[in-house]
């Protein structure tokens, strides 16, 4: 965790190096490179009870190359997310009756991916100081991880599942 906070630090600064220091495109046909990165608040409607799902890292790039107003563009997209239990253990008892006295929570981070291809469409007026760009990608995407398990026990018994929720393995190997 002491790992994310430099490196979001540095890449911020590097992508706004990056941003500042291009040119203004004087030419027709051109090549753009666009780092980006950010923080994402996922939004996963799964009726999974008691499970939520928290923020993490997002970064990408992506690679165009115009001919004048139309384009074709790459991109490669990484996102991360930890999934969180909210499962109540207060005052929990097993079905003999015997309060539980210890929770065993596993907790797996989600990771997406993405790399698409597709085309671009820009607009930029006659002084070239401004554009508008139309980007649509066509790609592959994966979705691993998460996987969240919490057990509680008793003196009396072996571990008992509270929640839990398989998690994912959709898309590419």
């Amino acid at each position: 965790m002491k790992f994310y906070k430099p490196l979001l630090i540095l890449l911020i600064l590097l992508q706004g190096i990056i941003s500042w220091s291009q040119v203004n495109h004087a030419t027709d046909n051109y090549l753009q490179i666009s780092p980006r990165i950010g923080y994402d608040f996922p939004s996963y409607h799964n009726n999974t009870p008691y499970i939520d799902y928290n923020g993490g890292l997002e970064a990408g790039i992506s690679v165009d190359y115009y001919w004048n107003w139309i384009g074709v563009g790459i991109d490669v997209d990484y996102i991360k997310n930890s999934p969180e239990t909210t499962y109540p253990t207060a005052g929990l008892i097993d079905f003999d009756g015997s309060a539980f006295n210890s929770f065993n929570v596993t907790e797996d981070g989600i990771t997406r991916l993405f790399y698409g291809i597709g085309p671009n469409f820009q607009y930029r007026n006659a002084d070239r100081n401004f554009s508008a760009e139309f980007n649509s990608r066509v790609g592959l995407a994966s979705i691993k991880g998460g996987r969240v398990s919490h057990e509680g026990s008793t003196a009396n018994s072996t571990d008992v599942p509270l929640n839990f929720h398989a998690g994912y393995d959709v898309g590419m190997p």
